[in-house]
């Protein structure tokens, strides 16, 4: 067993860590990374779709990117990436970067990539469809 920490053991150092945590928890500059992700963001997805939520938790997103008005202001809102960027883009922003944000290739694992990149996916207004590639569309000859 690990020596006791004497400052750390003591019924007012334990109050005060708990006072310090309420106010970080209850202060509203506070890190949004540490605020769940909304059920309705998790509720009728995939394991995988689940999954990359985790790493969008994980990895702090919501620091720069909100959800639902909530998170960060340094990036786009993400409620409508879906829309805006095609799978490809997502895998190419999320791994190069791009404008403002850094390039998370090498602090990604190709699972957490796919899996981030599939709850992106899931981002957009109910009955919209998500962006398509025009490219390929026309090279396959299909309607889109």
């Amino acid at each position: 067993m690990a020596p006791r920490n004497k400052e750390t053991s003591t019924p007012a150092s334990r109050r005060l860590s708990a006072t310090v945590a309420d106010q970080l928890v209850m202060s509203p500059t506070r890190n949004m990374s540490g605020e769940p992700i909304p059920a309705q963001y998790l509720k009728g997805r995939t394991a995988l779709e689940r999954q990359g939520a985790l790493v969008f938790q994980a990895k702090q997103c919501h620091n720069c990117h909100a959800l639902g008005g909530a998170g960060g202001e340094r990036g786009p809102d993400l409620d409508r990436v879906a829309v805006r960027l095609t799978q490809d883009q997502l895998i190419r922003l999320v791994i190069q970067g791009g404008g403002n944000m850094p390039a998370y290739g090498k602090n990604l694992s190709p699972a957490e990539t796919t899996a981030l990149v599939a709850f992106l996916e899931t981002l957009r207004p109910a009955g919209q469809a998500p962006a398509r590639d025009a490219s390929r569309t026309a090279e396959f000859g299909a309607r889109p």
